[in-house]
């Protein structure tokens, strides 16, 4: 019997050469087609993060944080002027060849009755802003308008003179006013006039605090020094 390729008048099939061997750089042509943009988006992705690591190492480092609890809030103007105030005056704490001074702005009124719901929200976030700073020991002095309610609802000045706590001392034995600070005294407004305002230091409760609160000693002496 015919065999169907026969029939069909198919030819037999012919060997197939073996596949030519790639060459290395046809083998290399041929994955970098396939994975250029990969390498590309890893690339930048290793850019971006060397970027933000040096960024990290190179950015100064804060010599002094200081808080300023009022019920107003400072303008950008008067936020540089307290900076420059202070840094005139303040040691280089870290040893870096200049002195960086952070101002934390914390708009707190505590004998506020408003029932206003913005407001109240407000209030809210501005004392979580401030239980954050004085749990992780940010600010080393306070710059206040009612530090009688500060102290009242804190518990957070120390003595002026060394910063130890004393809990059982009336709030003015706590503070100074801010305008017999000669480093401070020509700073007119903050928020407010600088008349009513007040210069406290956090207290130093354990030992953590006491690292945490390095150099604040050398820093309030330098801003009640004579000039």
């Amino acid at each position: 019997m015919a065999s169907y390729r026969y029939l069909r008048q198919i030819e037999p099939d012919e060997p197939q050469a073996p596949a030519r061997e790639r060459t290395r750089r046809e083998k290399w042509s041929n994955w970098w087609h396939y994975h250029w943009k990969q390498l590309v988006a890893a690339a930048a992705l290793l850019a971006g993060l060397g970027w933000l690591a040096s960024a990290a190492l190179l950015r100064p480092e804060t010599d002094y944080q200081i808080a300023l609890v009022t019920a107003g809030t400072l303008t950008p103007e008067e936020t540089q002027t307290l900076k420059d105030a202070v840094a005139a005056v303040a040691p280089d704490r870290n040893g870096d060849g200049q002195v960086l001074i952070t101002v934390n702005d914390i708009q707190l009124d505590f004998r506020t009755e408003s029932t206003d719901g913005a407001v109240m929200q407000a209030m809210a976030s501005n004392i979580d802003k401030l239980h954050a700073d004085l749990y992780n020991c940010q600010s080393c002095i306070f710059i206040m308008d009612d530090p009688e309610q500060f102290q009242a609802n804190m518990e957070a000045l120390g003595l002026p003179q060394d910063g130890s706590p004393a809990p059982d001392a009336d709030w003015q034995e706590l503070v100074v006013p801010f305008r017999q600070s000669p480093a401070l005294s020509s700073i007119e407004s903050l928020g407010q006039s600088t008349d009513g305002l007040y210069l406290g230091r956090r207290a130093s409760l354990t030992e953590a605090d006491a690292r945490a609160l390095e150099g604040s000693d050398a820093l309030w002496e330098a801003l009640f020094a004579a000039q």
